[in-house]
């Protein structure tokens, strides 16, 4: 038996044939794979905003909703834009395939499904979805948006500067800001810091976007520093992202993943 790049990796199945769902549930459960299940596009979007899947397989042909389109969508998120989609279909025209691929889809798989072929594309995808995410998070100032079950996690990486604000607000839309409102907001802070005064002035920088909501900051080693702002008190600085998830756990109790 395969085993997978990560014990407990979610996929999330979006197909309105119960027949496929419960397929590719029996096959990715076997291969140790979390798996989550969704008839439409509104069922899927729910499961998403709750539990951020590692991958989605996705049907093209949707009973009301069009599998392309709703692609789209995900890919333009910048929360959910690194999440690999595999798409599923009986129609393996080449319009459609082409379309699918430069809406983003990481694969195509053709019904019916086959487990070895399901569980090797998925494993591929994974890698593949692994590496843009640590594309994502080198390099200079950047910045990188996780939700799950009710928490936002904004991941700082590289050195510390002002252009991380501005990847900031531009990640931070209308459209985000409503997803995450209710949110516990973490802000993990994982800068190459030069100077403790460009790193207190980016943190209040921080701060003050994310109003109304009050982020809970990882400060890690520049703990210190951060002791010296001046921000509301309802700012909390943990030095490490364990602390934060024991805390949120006394404030929610355990919270399903």
């Amino acid at each position: 038996m395969s085993q997978p790049m990560d014990d407990n990796k979610t996929v999330l199945v979006v197909d309105d044939d119960p027949l496929i769902r419960d397929l590719a549930r029996k096959i990715l459960e076997k291969h140790y794979y979390r798996t989550l299940a969704a008839s439409s596009v509104a069922a899927a979007t729910k499961i998403i905003d709750a539990h951020r899947p590692d991958l989605i397989l996705l049907d093209v042909h949707l009973a009301s909703d069009d599998g392309v389109v709703f692609l789209s969508r995900l890919k333009s998120n910048p929360i959910l834009h690194t999440v690999p989609v595999i798409m599923l279909t009986g129609d393996a025209g080449r319009d459609l395939v082409a379309r699918a691929m430069r809406a983003g889809a990481a694969d195509f798989l053709i019904k019916p499904i086959k487990s070895e072929m399901l569980v090797s594309r998925i494993a591929r995808a994974m890698q593949i979805g692994h590496l843009e995410r640590m594309k994502d998070s080198s390099g200079a100032g950047n910045v990188q948006l996780e939700r799950q079950a009710g928490t936002t996690r904004i991941l700082f990486t590289g050195t510390c500067d002002l252009g991380a604000i501005e990847k900031l607000k531009a990640i931070l839309t209308q459209t985000v800001r409503m997803q995450i409102k209710n949110d516990d907001i973490v802000v993990d802070l994982r800068f190459q810091v030069i100077e403790n005064e460009m790193h207190i002035k980016i943190v209040r920088a921080i701060i003050e976007m994310l109003k109304p909501s009050v982020p809970r900051i990882v400060a890690g080693r520049n703990y210190g520093a951060l002791l010296a702002l001046d921000v509301d008190f309802e700012t909390q600085v943990f030095l490490s992202p364990d602390d934060v998830v024991q805390f949120l756990q006394l404030k929610h109790g355990p919270r399903k993943p």
